[in-house]
């Protein structure tokens, strides 16, 4: 999983904390690299791989932390350490949503939820019997950050469109299996604005390419066959293969 627990501290020190215990998941050197925050905002940071205490520091991480975290505090937070470009998540909101459904509150607030946890999640909103209060439901689901990680780690990272090999392909020119990452989103089989369907089972991942090829050269056919998906539109297929067992 690519998300971490961190602390945006305003101590001793105004930096993105790390615990030591986490440097095997963080990168192997000090590396420059941009972080996106809360708002959508990107700025640019530094990545020092302390040996007791890992951080990212920088004169816009500084004043980032000082607009958010009161003087002599620290707030927790989660983020997504793909690559060189870094995503920031609040982690508190994430616990208290998930916990709504009877999931791990600690698992949540370190980005390790499970394939059981959103079977529970779905199984608890499939039971609604009123149509727009499971719809408001499944949009919760997608309020927790971390979500799009959760999907790609329990579907698997690479792009689910048949002989697509994007992912492993970006993996392999930079020598990091998280750079694969980089290049993964995950879509909506049903249009949202269609069906208003969150579910993971109306979930797929795609490379950034085949998702931009059926948002914009559309329409498509939609058609499932058990858990995969063919696409068509004038007469051409996009077989999307997935397997949905990973959920239970």
């Amino acid at each position: 999983m690519s998300v971490e627990a961190c602390w945006l501290t305003h101590q001793t020190g105004t930096i993105i904390r790390f615990r030591p215990s986490q440097r095997p998941r963080l990168p192997n050197h000090d590396v420059d690299l941009t972080v996106e925050l809360f708002d959508g905002q990107v700025i640019p940071g530094r990545f020092h791989l302390h040996s007791s205490n890992p951080y990212v520091a920088g004169p816009r991480i500084v004043q980032f932390i000082r607009s958010h975290v009161r003087p002599q505090s620290r707030e927790q937070a989660l983020i997504s350490v793909v690559g060189r470009h870094w995503r920031l998540f609040k982690a508190q909101p994430v616990s208290k949503e998930v916990a709504r459904y009877g999931v791990s509150r600690q698992r949540a607030a370190l980005g390790q939820l499970r394939g059981k946890d959103i079977d529970r999640i779905l199984k608890k909103i499939d039971r609604l019997s009123d149509q727009s209060s499971r719809r408001k439901e499944y949009q919760r689901l997608t309020r927790p950050p971390g979500l799009r990680q959760i999907i790609i780690e329990l579907m698997g990272a690479k792009c689910q469109v048949e002989d697509c090999d994007a992912a492993q392909s970006t993996a392999s020119e930079w020598g990091d299996a998280s750079a694969a990452l980089s290049v993964l989103e995950v879509h909506h089989i049903e249009a949202v604005a269609k069906v208003e369907d969150h579910s993971p089972r109306n979930l797929c991942v795609l490379c950034a390419n085949h998702h931009r090829l059926i948002h914009g050269f559309g329409p498509w056919a939609i058609c499932h066959r058990d858990d995969d998906v063919i696409l068509t539109r004038e007469g051409r297929h996009l077989y999307i293969v997935r397997d949905l067992s990973v959920l239970s």
